[in-house]
């Protein structure tokens, strides 16, 4: 096994690694993968637990990703524990891939790309109860904890990025903070 860090800036809530793997029987399996545990960042750790976001992905996995009308890398193991926060997918490597630029945004051609899948995911269920509880819908409550950290960091971004951003955009995410519950 030889693996590789992927992914390492791209400002998501995990830690990805590529593995190449090779076999010393007949019975082969992928010869690479993408294993994504959670991230290490305290900020990053606090925020994905205050939502539920391993567990939710875990869960979308085992139980959505096969019927959901969307591509969806092939899941080889998905490991949870959620009353410990260890989680771990060992999930089918779609790479090379674009690298997507957070900052210039999505060309024309991937943001129809992006359109496409996600209607092809929301056509599935579109019209019916939604069928798995544990997933939020917008009618969710509780991102009281979210916004009060939001609130607390937002004073330190604009202190250490302010003039690296315009300022019409530190009063947009002071009004998003404040929007949160409804939003």
């Amino acid at each position: 096994v030889r693996h590789e860090r992927v992914g390492l800036a791209t400002g998501f809530l995990g830690r990805l690694a590529r593995f190449e793997l090779a076999y010393d029987t007949a019975e082969r399996g992928p010869d690479t993968l993408v294993a994504k545990i959670p991230t290490d960042d305290p900020g990053g750790l606090e925020v994905g637990s205050m939502l539920g976001v391993w567990a939710r992905e875990s869960r979308f996995f085992g139980e959505v990703a096969s019927r959901c009308g969307a591509p969806v890398p092939r899941c080889y193991y998905n490991g949870a524990e959620p009353h410990t926060g260890r989680f771990v997918l060992l999930l089918e490597d779609c790479g090379p891939g674009q690298t997507a630029d957070q900052v210039l945004g999505a060309t024309e051609a991937q943001a129809a790309a992006a359109i496409d899948s996600l209607a092809g995911l929301h056509a599935t269920w579109w019209g019916r109860p939604r069928p798995f509880p544990w997933m939020p819908g917008f009618d969710r409550v509780g991102f009281s904890p979210l916004q009060g950290a939001m609130r607390a960091a937002l004073g330190p971004f604009a202190s250490r990025f302010g003039d690296r951003v315009p300022p019409e955009t530190l009063g947009w995410l002071a009004d998003f903070v404040e929007a949160l519950p409804a939003w």
